[in-house]
Parts: structure tokens; C-alpha cells; sequence
């Protein structure tokens, strides 16, 4: 027999744990408890939608988006092709590509790359296939440190949180509760109400480590096969100081990603922004 202090013990515990996903109808309580949260995310939502009907209007949104599927689609009936494609331009480029079929793989290629470099932290950005798969909670337990550089990523990192939206992952976090991460557990002093303040401290933690970290790493908006290149989207400029300044680039980044073209990969630069940020 539990007693109710050892469950509630557990409990805690469970809650400091990021890695431990508590069950989803005590979560959504939680969640329903917190006004805060709720006005978070109404804001946002309501913001967004208005931005993004406005910024369809600039362009022949419907007609762009129609050829990029059928792009997308000719990929698909075409995948080796345009696969081996790309691995031969990259090659030709100094790349090295790896193949993965699973998280599992993923996981031990990275392991391997920075055991390789003798790194022991990496700086990301822009990569949703690596919290999928779990990328930093793998190599921390493999002693190497992973420290997400996206403001929102880093933001949610440190609250021992886990993102809560594909393009905004700390949208339910208002400016007083990343005051109060920065205060209390960074021991960093900024305004509950400033958010230039609060971006400029998390800029000045977050910027020395682009040239101290051993690896860098990515992911990708696109992988364009006529070039081996890779089209990674960025408003916070982390991005380029990642996949530039350490002296390994690591691109995680799933095969779904292949499109045939530099104009494809504008094609889809002018929906990118639109469709998942309101932005042109």
C-alpha cells in the first residue's frame, strides 16, 4: 500500500521530470485551472488568424499552394530517385549523409558524430525531428548537453517544459511567466512587463555558447535535391549562427523534406511564412 505522502512525493517528482508525461486528464485539469494559459493562448490565436488572412491577400495563395502539392506528390512517386539525387549533390559538396530508419538510428548516428568530434555540447535550432525522436533527452543521459537556441525552445527548455505548438512552442507563456523563470530559477533580473528586456538577457545567455559548443545542429524547411542544399527558415538569426559558427553542422531532417528544386524551394518560401507564422 501507497501512503498519501509517498504518492504525493511521487507525484512531485514526476512533475519536475520533463521527460515524464503525466496523464492527460490530469494535464488538461491543470491546464483549465490556469487563467493565465488561457488568455495566452486566445491572444495568440486570435492574432494569428487575423495576420495570416491578411498576409493570403499578397499573393495567389490558393494557386501556389495547389502546384507545391503537386510538386510534393511528384516527389513522392519519384522518393529514391530524388533521394539518391540529393546525396550525390551533397556529397559532391563535402556532406556526409546518413540514413536512419528509425529514432532509434537517429539517435546513435548523432551519438556517434559527437563522440567522433569529442563534443560534449551541441547547439540547436529549428529542428522538430529531434524532440520527436527525443534527441536531448538521449544525449544528455550520454553525457553530452543539448541547448535549444529557437527563443521559444530555449524558453520551454529551461522551464522544464515540453513545446506546445509546432511554430510556437512557448505560446502559452506569457511575458510574466518568462519573468519569472529568468528571476526566480536563472537568477536573471528583468521586467515582468519588458519583453525587449527579456529577449536581450536570453540572448546574451544564449549567445556565447554558438562559439563553445563542439556541433551544431538543424533541421530543414527543404532539401533540395538538384544542389544538396538545405532551406532552413529563421527570424531570430540563431540559425545561421548554428549551422556557421561550431565547426561540425549536423542536419536532422526526415526525407519528407526532398523537393526537386531551387524555384520549388521559393515556391514554398512564399507559403512558409504565411501558412505557419502570418508572416510574409
Amino acid at each position: 500500500m501507497v501512503s498519501v505522502q509517498e504518492r504525493n512525493a511521487r507525484s512531485q517528482h514526476e512533475h519536475d521530470d520533463p521527460h515524464v508525461i503525466q496523464p492527460f486528464p490530469e494535464r488538461y485539469q491543470t491546464a483549465l485551472d490556469n487563467p493565465r494559459l488561457a488568455a495566452n493562448v486566445t491572444r495568440y490565436q486570435r492574432n494569428w488568424r487575423v495576420n495570416r488572412d491578411t498576409s493570403f491577400e499578397e499573393v495567389e495563395f490558393e494557386r501556389l499552394r495547389s502546384e507545391f502539392k503537386a510538386t510534393k506528390t511528384r516527389v513522392q512517386d519519384r522518393l529514391d530517385d530524388y533521394l539518391a539525387q540529393f546525396q550525390k549533390a551533397a556529397e559532391s559538396s563535402g556532406a556526409i549523409v546518413h540514413h536512419a530508419g528509425n529514432a532509434r538510428d537517429a539517435n546513435r548516428i548523432a551519438l556517434e558524430i559527437c563522440r567522433a568530434n569529442e563534443a560534449k555540447q551541441i547547439v540547436k535550432s529549428k529542428s522538430m525531428v529531434t524532440e520527436e525522436i527525443e534527441l536531448n533527452h538521449f544525449l544528455e543521459g550520454q553525457g553530452i548537453e543539448c541547448v535549444e537556441t529557437d527563443l521559444g525552445e530555449w524558453i520551454v527548455q529551461k522551464a522544464g517544459q515540453r513545446p506546445s505548438h509546432i511554430v510556437g512552442p512557448a505560446l502559452h507563456m506569457g511575458r510574466q511567466d518568462v519573468a519569472e523563470l529568468l528571476n526566480d530559477k536563472l537568477n536573471v533580473p528583468v521586467s515582468q512587463e519588458d519583453i525587449p528586456e527579456q529577449v536581450h538577457a536570453i540572448r546574451d545567455l544564449i549567445r556565447p555558447l554558438f562559439f563553445t559548443a563542439g556541433i551544431g545542429m538543424s533541421g530543414a524547411n527543404a532539401l533540395i535535391a538538384e544542389s544538396g542544399s538545405v532551406m532552413m527558415c529563421t527570424n531570430e538569426g540563431n540559425g545561421r549562427m548554428a549551422s556557421s559558427v561550431p565547426p561540425v553542422h549536423i542536419v536532422m531532417a526526415g526525407i519528407e523534406k526532398l523537393i526537386p528544386t531551387f524555384d520549388d524551394a521559393v515556391t514554398q518560401l512564399r507559403l512558409l511564412g504565411r501558412s505557419g507564422t502570418a508572416s510574409a
